[in-house]
């Protein structure tokens, strides 16, 4: 291999949760409309930390703090991305005390919504992948147990 050859991209992104434990999510036309987190790609010489807050300020306006690693996500070829790309993408998940969201170009739409109404919506590839992880669910404490049929009685 050369070393004009393409590599993956290190990127970072954000589940965050406001003290409500609504979780953020972005409508971004970068994944073809789809509900996405707040990510960015790791600057030369930059720690994924200081990666992960900067990108979450130019993208929403947030402060976040109480980042907590959760998964390592390789992401490659996504078919929902507008073009070609593998990243490798480190997720944190993160509390802010702040919900008045100012987004950037990169998104068109925000809401806060429960982990649980969020499985519900049209996620992108990589956020879809995020949610539905055990490790995340039980970070985010999310109830994923069937609930019990009230028609059928319980014993």
């Amino acid at each position: 291999m050369n070393a004009e050859s393409p590599r993956p991209i290190t990127t970072v992104a954000a589940l965050i949760q406001n003290q409500s434990s609504e979780v953020l999510l972005l409508k971004s036309p970068k994944w073809s409309g789809r509900w996405a987190l707040p990510a960015g790609k790791v600057e030369y010489g930059e720690g994924l930390e200081v990666a992960l807050i900067r990108e979450v300020r130019e993208e929403t306006g947030l402060d976040i703090d109480h980042l907590e690693s959760l998964i390592v996500q390789e992401i490659c070829e996504p078919e929902d991305f507008h073009h070609s790309a593998h990243f490798i993408s480190h997720a944190f998940l993160a509390k802010t005390n702040e919900t008045n969201v100012i987004t950037n170009e990169e998104s068109v739409d925000h809401c806060w919504v429960t982990p649980a109404i969020a499985l519900e919506l049209e996620l992108n590839s990589p956020t879809k992948e995020l949610l539905s992880d055990p490790v995340t669910q039980k970070r985010l404490k999310m109830d994923t147990r069937r609930k019990p049929d009230r028609a059928l009685g319980t014993v």
